[in-house]
């Protein structure tokens, strides 16, 4: 079962990795010429966390588990903070799309560590018998 949620947690955070980057293009690159900045910048940190939380997801070191694990609730949280704060200066399509694009994302970061929380627990064992 492990295996099973380790892989699948692994095709979701690919997965919400690459819809981030066609977010970013589509918003900085097509939607909205004057925002390439924009774009880049959200390729760079949430498209990029989530390519480099999926390579650390192949590890087996109990201490690399451990950082993912901690990395990806930081994030998870970091980023739905992002999402709830004030957004009084943006009109309403703004504000949708970017609950569309961040909402993969915060349930990637979520689920990783979710699937790493049994690191945390002393004396577990694979297959869960002792």
């Amino acid at each position: 079962m492990e295996v099973r949620m380790r892989r699948d947690v692994k095709q979701l955070t690919l997965g919400a990795g690459y819809f981030s980057l066609m977010a970013a293009f589509l918003v900085g690159f097509v939607f909205d010429r004057g925002s390439l900045e924009g774009g880049l910048l959200y390729m760079i940190f949430v498209a990029g966390p989530l390519f480099f939380v999926d390579k650390a997801l192949r590890s087996t070191s109990d201490g690399v588990e451990r950082t993912v694990a901690v990395i990806s609730l930081v994030l998870s949280i970091y980023w739905a903070a992002v999402l709830f704060s004030d957004w009084g200066t943006y009109a309403l399509g703004q504000e949708i799309l970017v609950t569309l694009a961040m909402t993969p994302v915060i349930m990637a970061f979520f689920s990783v560590f979710l699937v790493k929380l049994p690191i945390f627990i002393p004396n577990r064992t694979t297959q869960g018998i002792h």
